[in-house]
């Protein structure tokens, strides 16, 4: 996903969130990649961060679930491991970064950024709730 820097911020959280996180970002076309112009980063991260953190993780079958768990443990883990990778190599996480402390194969929306295009985040499909933002300053980057 790209975001310009006409944008309206706020009116980019919400397609930009559900792109990653339906069905707990296990989707082959989730919008996991977001390049953001930097005039308006710190905004839309921020608009992003208040949407990951107020979404409620719980049983798929529960009517309050807005997100509900990973497939397996193992894949749980593969995605911690994720977020882990990104931590030792330079990112910051900006929300989310772990599992919650009830039980289930769940990993909190995650938003990792101060990433480059040379870390594992960015190159690999993490195929779990973890969204990787850059920064731009103009379309030749």
């Amino acid at each position: 996903m790209i975001v310009l820097p006409d944008a309206d911020p706020n009116a980019v959280t919400g397609g930009t969130a559900g792109a990653i996180f339906f069905n707990a970002g296990q989707v082959c076309t989730a919008g996991s990649r977001l390049y953001v112009h930097s005039s308006i980063f710190d905004k839309v991260i921020a608009g992003l961060s208040a949407a990951a953190a107020s979404i409620r993780l719980g049983p798929g079958l529960e009517q309050a679930t807005e997100m509900g768990p990973l497939v397996s443990r193992e894949q749980q883990e593969r995605v911690l491991g994720y977020i882990e990778s990104g931590r030792k190599q330079g990112a910051s996480v900006a929300v989310g970064g772990e599992a919650p402390s009830h039980p289930g194969y769940f990993v909190k929306p995650t938003v990792l950024v101060n990433v480059n295009q040379d870390m594992r985040v960015v190159r690999e499909e993490i195929f779990g709730p973890v969204l990787v933002a850059q920064r731009f300053d103009d379309l030749d980057d």
